[in-house]
C-alpha cells in the first residue's frame, strides 16, 4: 500500500484599513500532506465481501499490518503595511515533520468476539517528530510603472569631463 494525501488547510487573507492610511495586511496558510507506506495482510476470509454479507465465519480473522505513515504540515502567517510604494512585515514559518512506523498483529475470534493485538515496538531509537521554526522580517519596495510622463527627461552631454574632477567632495 502506497498513499499519499495533499491537502490545504488554511488559505486566508484580510486587509485591515488603519488610521495611519496603510492598509494592515493579514494572511494565514497551511498545507499538509500525508503518506502511508506500507502492508497490511489479512486473513482467515476469502474476501471483504464474505465480512460484509453478515454471514459470521467460524475461524478467527487475522491481520498482520507494517505501515510508515508520516506528515508534513507547514504553517505560514504574514502580518505587513502595505504603503503604496513599499511593504514592511514579519512573517513566521512553522513546519512540523511527524513518522512513527507501526507494526502489529491482531485476530479477532468472530465466534465470542474476542480480540488480541501484538504492537511490535522498534528496537533502535526513532525520531518521530521534528518542529522548525523560522521568524522572517521583509521590507518589498513596490515600483509602479507611471502611467505618463510627469517630468520630461532632458540628457545633456559635459563639454569638458575633467571639469567634475575638480569639485571637492566630502564623505562622512
Amino acid at each position: 500500500m502506497n498513499m499519499l494525501k495533499t491537502l490545504a488547510l488554511v488559505d486566508s487573507a484580510i486587509n485591515i484599513p488603519t488610521p495611519l492610511g496603510a492598509a494592515l495586511a493579514l494572511k494565514l496558510t497551511a498545507v499538509a500532506a500525508v503518506h502511508a507506506k506500507g502492508t497490511a495482510k489479512l486473513s482467515g476470509i476469502a474476501s471483504l465481501a464474505e465480512l460484509a454479507s453478515g454471514t459470521v465465519p467460524m475461524a478467527p480473522i487475522t491481520a498482520a499490518i507494517d505501515m510508515a505513515p508520516s506528515c508534513v504540515i507547514e504553517v505560514t502567517a504574514h502580518m505587513a503595511m502595505d504603503a503604496t510604494i513599499l511593504r514592511a512585515g514579519t512573517a513566521i514559518k512553522a513546519l512540523v515533520h511527524a513518522q512513527m512506523p507501526i507494526a502489529a498483529d491482531v485476530a479477532i475470534d468472530m465466534a465470542t468476539w474476542k480480540m488480541s493485538a501484538k504492537v511490535k515496538l522498534p528496537t533502535a531509537p526513532q525520531q518521530i517528530a521534528s518542529i522548525e521554526v523560522m521568524p522572517i522580517c521583509y521590507v518589498d519596495v513596490i515600483h509602479a510603472a507611471p502611467k505618463a510622463a510627469m517630468f520630461e527627461t532632458v540628457v545633456a552631454e559635459i563639454a569638458d569631463p575633467t571639469i567634475i574632477a575638480a569639485f571637492p567632495i566630502k564623505v562622512g
